[in-house]
């Protein structure tokens, strides 16, 4: 089954000879192509799922200036490509896999694949640098939006470049280029197991410029996925080999990724020289986002230090540098920050209008991780103004969103939220088992709360313990430390007819 051409042996034997097999009918309508048409029916063998026209022509073209456009339009005329228009208007072209099987045969008889392959694995290096550029303006949401739909082509680049050491540039900058979209599309476990098979191209103890930057990105993925210990040991390697090499850009970023891990550790103390170092490079190196970037993280270490003055100057000034740079990501997390800190003050109504800024920039830019956090805090304000049926509508909608992309911590804190609910509105055993729960699912990824969390988490088993008193609220609580997280999950599904049954709405508008 390996083969589709293998699929079809046989056929009538009355019929044209043609038509007795599936690979004679589609050399058939091979041979009928002048020569110009062969080779380029063969080189957009390479693309998987399709391409744009910019694809084609840029891939496809060999040096003998061949009329690409002309080509591809015979082509779809003879029934070898199929053309639709994309979701942003472009003309896609693509072939069925039988079809596309045949082309790679003849690539490969051509001695022209490497070569195609490389141009291939070279325009969509150049696609997904150009997207990462972009992807914290307001044009993000459009750039991952190609990325996605060029994921096949993508997946098909790296596999090409893993195949030799010698395309190690090619892969390790495609790694990195592709870091924030698998975070912020909800492809984690893809882009992990992309840093993996890079990883696996190399040796411990190695310095070189893949393994570090493969280092660097798979320590982030391990720590959005809540899998701090594996994310501490690669940011920690990632960061000696930057030193190592002196290549102070990469070791700048090296130095945020490792901070922020010892943020998602709840050690905030730890997290800022980090941020400082950084800082320091991003000045001296004139990379304005970088300090901005640099700014944002230690504001939320000053949080986590309980230092709200600091912290609110620092975001402050992030946002302005942000603004300066156009760059709305930061931006945008720099508001959501702003809005931790006046959570933490008891600021309510301060905390929702930052939250629902951010919130909506998120959106905006099609960010579903950082947008479902928007919503988790959302809900936490909407409790505290009086409203707990809108509060666990907003918590279980979070709570979906993050079983999407697969990350445990932002699971935690929405079970953390659906507790609180449960603990200020009359069912303190719901409560403290929601609050077990919510650190058995912690605990797996040795994470930390945030610190506006925290808060919550102390207020909430306050007000159970309470209602219940100790030993029922022990007795709670460990019920919910033993649950699995399929096994919660369900429990909080038990009770969705309660949490649907509250209309909410938004200026965040729609989160599908």
């Amino acid at each position: 089954m390996s083969s589709r051409l293998q699929l079809l042996t046989g056929g009538a034997r009355d019929l044209p000879a043609r038509q007795q097999t599936l690979r004679n009918t589609i050399d058939w309508s091979y041979q009928l192509l002048h020569g110009d048409e062969q080779t380029l029916f063969a080189n957009l063998g390479v693309f998987v799922g399709g391409c744009t026209m910019e694809a084609a022509e840029a891939v496809c073209n060999t040096g003998r200036n061949v009329d690409v456009l002309e080509g591809v339009a015979s082509l779809i005329n003879k029934s070898l490509l199929q053309h639709e228009e994309a979701s942003d208007g472009q003309l896609r072209v693509g072939m069925l896999g039988t079809i596309r099987e045949y082309a790679n045969e003849r690539l490969l008889e051509s001695g022209e694949a490497d070569a195609i392959q490389r141009q291939h694995a070279n325009f969509f290096l150049g696609l997904a640098e150009t997207a990462a550029n972009q992807l914290n303006t307001v044009e993000g949401r459009l750039w991952m939006d190609r990325l996605d739909m060029e994921r096949d082509n993508l997946g098909a680049a790296l596999t090409w470049c893993l195949a030799a050491r010698d395309r190690a540039d090619t892969l390790w900058r495609l790694v990195v280029a592709l870091r924030w979209f698998w975070h912020r599309r909800a492809h984690l476990s893809e882009g992990r197991e992309w840093t993996e098979r890079a990883l696996a191209l190399t040796t411990d103890g190695e310095r070189t410029p893949l393994r570090g930057h493969a280092l660097y990105v798979s320590g982030l993925i391990a720590m959005w996925q809540g899998d701090l210990d594996v994310a501490r040991r690669r940011s920690d390697e990632s960061l000696e080999i930057w030193r190592n090499l002196e290549e102070a850009p990469s070791l700048a970023l090296a130095l945020i990724g490792r901070g922020v891990v010892s943020l998602f550790q709840d050690d905030a103390a730890a997290a800022r020289p980090f941020f400082e170092e950084s800082l320091a490079l991003g000045t001296a190196l004139g990379d304005r986002p970088l300090v901005a970037d640099a700014l944002m993280c230690l504001g939320v270490a000053a949080i986590g230090l309980g230092d709200y003055g600091t912290a609110r100057a620092q975001l402050d000034e992030a946002v302005r540098e942000a603004r300066q740079v156009k760059d709305e990501w930061i931006v945008a997390n720099s508001l959501n920050n702003l809005g931790e800190v006046a959570r933490c003050l008891g600021d309510y109504e301060r905390a929702g209008v930052n939250y629902e800024e951010s919130g909506a920039m998120f959106r905006d830019m099609g960010d579903k991780s950082d947008f479902a956090r928007s919503i988790h805090s959302l809900g936490y304000v909407v409790q505290h103004q009086g409203d707990p049926g809108r509060a666990a509508a907003l918590f279980a909608e979070s709570l979906a969103m993050f079983r999407e992309l697969d990350n445990k911590r932002g699971i935690a804190e929405c079970v953390l939220g659906l507790a609180s609910v449960a603990a200020d509105h009359g069912r303190p055993e719901r409560a403290a088992r929601l609050v077990g729960a919510s650190e058995t699912i912690l605990d797996s990824g040795r994470t930390g709360r945030w610190p506006a969390d925290r808060v919550e988490y102390d207020r909430t088993v306050g007000t159970a313990r309470t209602a219940l008193g100790d030993a029922p609220f022990a007795a709670a609580h460990e019920a919910g430390r033993e649950m699995t997280l399929e096994q919660v999950i369900a429990y909080v599904l038990e009770d969705s007819p309660r949490t649907r049954s509250a209309a909410h709405e938004s200026t965040l508008g729609a989160t599908s």
